[in-house]
Formats: structure tokens, sequence, C-alpha cells
């Protein structure tokens, strides 16, 4: 008689989540700090720099402080739960789509250094989504 757990897969071991739980973090501190920089530091200043308005900066800078938390509580269990980390990815993929919506849209008028600013946060989100994902496979 064959049982189920002779057909299951063997679960990774917790070495495997080495990778995944540095990209996570890195990921969390990166997010937290931006979200402080633009909440503490942005206020009037990186609105006349970026075109971006104040209020979508103090949304931003809050999302960006609690998911930077998250993260850190994430990197910090020894497994993290593959649910919430496909959570992350999603996230973080639709930052860079909306990034891109934005961009596309011109819905506010930005300056050169708020386009290429934008630009360059969204590819490094995107570099976390994929590294992220990887680091998913790698704990299957």
């Amino acid at each position: 008689m064959t049982t189920v757990s002779n057909l299951a897969r063997p679960a990774a071991p917790a070495s495997a989540f080495g990778f995944l739980r540095t990209v996570i973090r890195v990921d969390a501190i990166a997010s937290g700090l931006s979200g402080l920089m633009l909440l503490v530091v942005g206020m009037g200043i990186v609105d006349d720099f970026t075109g971006l308005p104040s209020w979508f900066q103090t949304v931003g800078g809050a999302f960006l402080v609690v998911f930077g938390l998250g993260g850190v509580l994430l990197a910090s269990r020894p497994r993290p739960p593959r649910g919430l980390v496909w959570a992350m990815v999603v996230v973080n993929a639709v930052w860079v789509v909306d990034t891109a919506v934005l961009l596309i849209a011109q819905v506010w008028p930005l300056t050169a250094a708020g386009v290429a600013l934008m630009i360059v946060q969204a590819v490094a989100v995107g570099v976390f989504a994929e590294l992220e994902y990887v680091g998913l496979r790698r704990t299957r």
C-alpha cells in the first residue's frame, strides 16, 4: 500500500532558506529606509525636486515603513511562510506595474529627476521581486 507521505516532496533544509531570508531582509531595510526618508526628509523638499505631490510621498513613505517592518519580521523566521513571501513578490510586482502606469499616464508633471527616481526604484523593486521568487524556488 502506498501512503501519501511516500509521495510528498521532502521539505527543504533550513539552510536553503538563507538566501531567501537575506533577500527579504535587504528588501525590508531598503524599503523601510526609503519610507523614512520620504516621511522625514521629503516634506516639501522631494516634491519640488521630483514633481511628486506631498500627499503621495506621505502615503508611500508610510506604506514603505510598514512593508519594511513586515519584511524584517518575515526574514527573522527560520523558514519564512511561502504564502507571505509570495505576498511580498506580488506587492513588489504591483509596485513596478503601478510605477510604469504612473509614468506612462503622466499623472503628475514630474521633473527629469522625478522620472529618473521612479525608473530606478522600479528597477530595484523588480530585482527584489525576482530574487525573492528565485529564493522561493530554491526552498521547494
